[in-house]
């Protein structure tokens, strides 16, 4: 019988060890991705995720958040403006609501006529006021 108890101790402390073993790997684990993953995760929270809607350029996004496009290039690893797609999210460092960005509408062929008009009549300054008027006699 003696036999028997030592078997039987001997198959506990092996699950024991076992099971000890497991435990210390998850414990390791744990302190491994805590310190070596979640600083990177928390430089990124302080703004949020933008998502891109069909017709926004990221210039847009920029202007709306105000910050530097190259700057919004940089947090979100994108090399150039082409590289977005609609339904992707930007994130915006520093933002602390999403805000709506108005997508990027084409001037109609009457909008661009009078803008070239416009831009082809030349303002004429205000007259100088004159030294009476000023209250030089």
């Amino acid at each position: 019988m003696e036999r028997g108890n030592f078997q039987r101790n001997s198959i506990s402390r092996k699950a024991l060890s076992s099971a000890g073993a497991f435990l210390l790997f998850l414990v390791f684990s744990f302190l491994f991705i805590s310190l070596f993953s979640l600083p990177a995760i928390a430089k990124k929270k302080d703004g949020v995720y933008h998502p891109v809607a069909k017709g926004v350029t990221l210039y847009r996004i920029s202007q709306a958040y105000k910050i530097p496009l190259v700057k919004l290039l940089e947090a979100n690893n994108v090399s150039s403006q082409s590289a977005i797609k609609v339904g992707q999210k930007l994130f915006i460092p520093g933002a602390k609501a999403v805000l709506k960005v108005e997508p990027y509408v084409s001037l109609s062929p009457a909008e661009k006529k009078n803008l070239e008009r416009s831009l082809k009549t030349e303002e004429q300054p205000p007259p100088l006021a004159s030294t009476r008027e000023a209250g030089r006699p």
